[in-house]
């Protein structure tokens, strides 16, 4: 099971520079719809890190921007309010494939709703 699990680490699907470039955009994305002013936190150097280290576990430095749930709510809701009339949102509906259609473009099909 853990030699399952080490193999899915999304480093080793997008290497690190794009995980690391990818945690930054969605950082600027939150910090531009109500997240600014929120503590960041870094993994290196911490009990943490070292306790992962210890388990053989691989822990990317990083710095990580905590939210928190009413911050999270705000940034949230401020992103639902511009991309409403862009994207169409179903909830609690199971997506049975997805089709890539373009070269950035994709296209889910949906089951039935799952409420």
């Amino acid at each position: 099971m853990y030699e399952r699990f080490r193999r899915h680490i999304v480093c080793e699907y997008i290497g690190k520079e794009e995980a690391l470039s990818l945690m930054h955009y969605v950082d600027e994305i939150n910090m531009s719809h109500g997240g600014e002013g929120t503590r960041l936190f870094s993994t290196a150097g911490t009990k943490f890190k070292k306790l992962c280290m210890q388990n053989r576990l691989k822990l990317l430095d990083a710095s990580v921007r905590h939210l928190g749930t009413d911050i999270n709510y705000v940034v949230l809701e401020n992103l639902y309010r511009e991309l409403k009339d862009k994207v169409a949102f179903h909830f609690d509906t199971a997506v049975e494939k997805i089709e890539v259609i373009g070269k950035k473009e994709e296209k889910a099909t949906k089951q039935k709703s799952i409420a």
